[in-house]
C-alpha cells in the first residue's frame, strides 16, 4: 500500500512547489511540513525544491513535476484548494505516469545524474592535496 513512496526516484526526478501562504493552499503547505520529510529521505536521488510566493505576485502557486524522461516532460498542478490527501492522490497518480515513460539507461557511471557515495568520490574529486 506505501510502496508508492519508493517510486518517486525512478518516476520523477525533480519535485519543485512554488506556493502563495494564503489559507486556499494550506493542504499542499500541510504536505510539505508533514509528508514531504519523509519522501526526501526515501528518495534521494530525487530533487525538491520548496518556494513561498507572495499572495500578491501574478505567478500562479503550483507544484511541478519534471519526469526526466527522454522526452524531458513535465507537468503542473495548481495548489489552490488541494487537501493534503487530494495532492498525494495527484503525486500517486504522477509517480505512476512517469513510470510509463521512456528513459535512456546510462551507458556508464559518467553519465547518471545521481550523487556520487562518499565511498565511491576519490574515483571522481580530486583535490589539491591529493598528492601527499
Amino acid at each position: 500500500k506505501k510502496m508508492w513512496k519508493f517510486g518517486l526516484n525512478k518516476s520523477i526526478k525533480e519535485l519543485r512547489f512554488v506556493i502563495k501562504s494564503s489559507p486556499e493552499h494550506h493542504g499542499v503547505w500541510n504536505f510539505v511540513f508533514k509528508r514531504m520529510p519523509e519522501l526526501r529521505a526515501l528518495n534521494q536521488n530525487t530533487f525538491f525544491a520548496v518556494s513561498e510566493i507572495h499572495d500578491d505576485f501574478k505567478t500562479v502557486s503550483r507544484c511541478h513535476f519534471v519526469f526526466g524522461d527522454r522526452d524531458d516532460t513535465q507537468h503542473y498542478v495548481d495548489t489552490a484548494g488541494l487537501s493534503s490527501a487530494d495532492f498525494e492522490t495527484v503525486l500517486k497518480e504522477k509517480i505512476s505516469f512517469g513510470l510509463t515513460l521512456r528513459r535512456d539507461q546510462p551507458a556508464n557511471d559518467d553519465e547518471r545524474e545521481i550523487p556520487i557515495d562518499i565511498v565511491e568520490a576519490h574515483k571522481y574529486v580530486k583535490h589539491m592535496d591529493d598528492g601527499f
